[in-house]
């Protein structure tokens, strides 16, 4: 995964601060209801979703992992625990609509890919550190 390419994901990813839903105009003047209403996420949280299943960044055991890390600060996230985080965020979601929207709404979203940068970074100077005692 690229620092650089989830540097510009977060550059436009806080620019967001509310996920607009849906609404179905018709359910105004009828008491039936024809659709649910759905969060209408900006493309960049889609491409972002989608670089991820690109990298292969994703948890198959996120559940378990997510019990083990419930109490911890963001801040203080692994890498790995940051994918169980935004795996687990991606599947909540197919279930319960707006998951992800509440997590970018409070922030914590924002936090974890942040907390991800970072991590990246470090791993890249220390890759090149190992590279320069080489020579």
């Amino acid at each position: 995964m690229d620092a650089v390419v989830l540097a510009s994901y977060i550059k436009e990813i806080r620019t967001i601060k509310k996920i607009e839903w849906t609404k179905d105009e018709e359910e105004e003047e009828s008491l039936e209801v024809s659709q649910f209403s759905y969060p209408e996420y900006p493309a960049v949280v889609e491409g972002l979703f989608n670089y991820l299943d690109q990298q292969s960044f994703y948890d198959i055991n996120y559940l378990d992992n997510m019990e083990k890390i419930q109490e911890k600060a963001l801040s203080l996230f692994t890498k790995e625990e940051v994918k169980s985080y935004l795996t687990s965020l991606k599947r909540e979601e197919r279930y319960g609509d707006g998951v992800i929207a509440e997590a970018i709404e409070s922030g914590l979203f924002l936090e974890a890919l942040v907390r991800l940068e970072e991590i990246l970074q470090k791993e890249k100077i220390e890759k090149e550190e190992i590279k320069n005692d080489k020579k």
